[in-house]
């Protein structure tokens, strides 16, 4: 999965995994108001499996998210519960993060710069509003040599 700030979210084929393949599927997150949002997806497929696969693909306990009782969506949540239980507007003051939630801070200090970048009248970072050729981004499920990583 790659994000790109600050609304977009590049997504592999997560059911039928394969090295090298590269993202078939393009997220589009966009504010309606203070507490809801607008989602809009474009996949690049040949034909139906592909978009039943991202559908129905995310399962718990075996069961389609709507299917479950009470106890398994305690026993089994996925993001919806993590993403819904944090109220409609989370209160940061709140959070009790640890270190693994590095990525988080990291997100919101690039969002907020953004926001002071928009205010300061220059360009949010990954936003060109200058005529000028398209951003160009490689993303997929890649295998690295140990020598491309150092």
């Amino acid at each position: 999965m790659e994000l790109l700030l600050p609304n977009m979210i590049a997504l592999p084929d997560f059911v039928n995994v394969d090295a090298g393949k590269r993202h078939d599927c393009i997220l589009w997150v966009v504010p309606s108001d203070d507490t809801s949002h607008r989602f809009f997806f474009c996949m690049r497929a040949k034909g139906p499996d592909r978009l039943h696969g991202f559908l129905g693909a995310i399962k718990q306990n075996g069961k389609d998210p709507w299917l479950l009782t009470e106890v398994e969506r305690q026993r089994f949540s996925g993001d919806a519960k993590a993403q819904g239980s944090q109220g409609p507007i989370t209160q940061h003051s709140e959070e009790r993060l640890v270190s693994s939630d590095r990525g988080v801070l990291m997100v919101r200090r690039m969002l907020k710069q953004m926001v002071a970048d928009v205010e300061a009248g220059r360009d949010p970072q990954t936003v060109s509003l200058t005529d000028g050729p398209p951003r160009h981004v490689e993303s997929g499920v890649f295998v690295a040599s140990p020598a491309a990583i150092d």
